[in-house]
């Protein structure tokens, strides 16, 4: 019996999750580590965290986040 698996599109930078009642802003994404803004009901100047990717995915699966928009930027900063 296969088991069906939600998967969630590879963590980019300038991705936005939207989450019932927040939204995650990712700012960077490296190999293991990647740098995000969690803001709640509209808050200005969240702090920017840091988490695994493989921490940061798990969130997003367990609160059901759906991605809103965001351009992923190259390497060379451009969009």
């Amino acid at each position: 019996m296969k088991k069906d698996r939600v998967s969630l599109a590879a963590l980019q930078t300038g991705q936005v999750w939207e989450l019932p009642g927040s939204k995650v802003q990712i700012s960077m994404v490296g190999k293991l580590l990647v740098h995000y803004r969690h803001s709640r009901n509209k808050a200005h100047r969240v702090p920017i965290s840091l988490s695994s990717i493989a921490e940061l995915q798990a969130f997003l699966l367990e609160k059901k986040a759906v991605l809103v928009g965001g351009t992923p930027v190259t390497a060379a900063g451009e969009a």
